[in-house]
């Protein structure tokens, strides 16, 4: 589970850099190459253009985990993969809007106990996260669902099962200056149904992305 999120986190923060025109280079380079032979830390490749194209970690020598990056004409990211042991273990894959730089969608493919799993995240064409919807064995689970107030702040959010019930809600209210003044959640089948007002109670709603 810690690895899962390790390699989700690394994927986001490469996009991330990427969107924001820091995607790491190796600056006054523009020949591909790799860093200097290494026993112990992580090696770099890099494109004729800089962009990275792998990362490799060695332990005494021996490699032992490899980030590799593959990129769409316009530059932006399209597939990173991650190995360990000289196997894939999880791939995500990018696709952009007509600009080519704001996010649409992303999926990440991965084995859990041994059953192939994968995320789909669905963005609108300001790249604001709606949906994310899970698999197993190519078979759909469920969803999360989002929905934002005009200053982005998530006003709805849901979970729904492989029929696209609701299984449970959470609803928002906010102050004037956007703080949350109410919450409500509603979790269908069971007790847990709250109402808080955070003047008096601290609330956190359930963060389902």
């Amino acid at each position: 589970m810690l690895k899962n999120i390790r390699r989700a986190l690394a994927a986001l923060l490469c996009l991330s850099l990427f969107c924001l025109g820091l995607f790491a280079c190796k600056s006054g380079n523009n020949n591909s190459s790799e860093t200097d032979a290494v026993t112990d830390g992580t090696a770099y490749k890099y494109s004729a253009g800089g962009k990275v194209l792998s990362a490799i970690t060695y332990e005494g020598g021996a490699e032992v985990s490899r980030i590799e990056y593959d990129y769409w004409p316009s530059g932006s990211v399209q597939t990173i993969t991650f190995t360990e042991a000289g196997k894939p273990v999880e791939t995500w894959n990018y696709i952009y809007g007509d600009d080519g730089v704001t996010l649409r969608s992303r999926a990440r493919s991965y084995t859990e106990d041994g059953i192939p799993c994968s995320d789909i995240y669905e963005y609108d064409a300001s790249g604001i996260l709606q949906k994310l919807s899970t698999y197993e064995d190519n078979v759909y689970c469920g969803s999360y669902q989002y929905t934002y107030n005009e200053d982005g702040e998530i006003s709805y959010s849901c979970q729904t099962d492989a029929n696209d019930d609701v299984i449970n809600y959470t609803e928002n209210t906010f102050n004037d200056d956007g703080t949350i003044h109410a919450g409500y959640y509603y979790e269908y089948g069971s007790l847990a149904r709250y109402w808080v007002n955070a003047f008096n109670t601290p609330f956190f709603p359930p963060q389902l992305y």
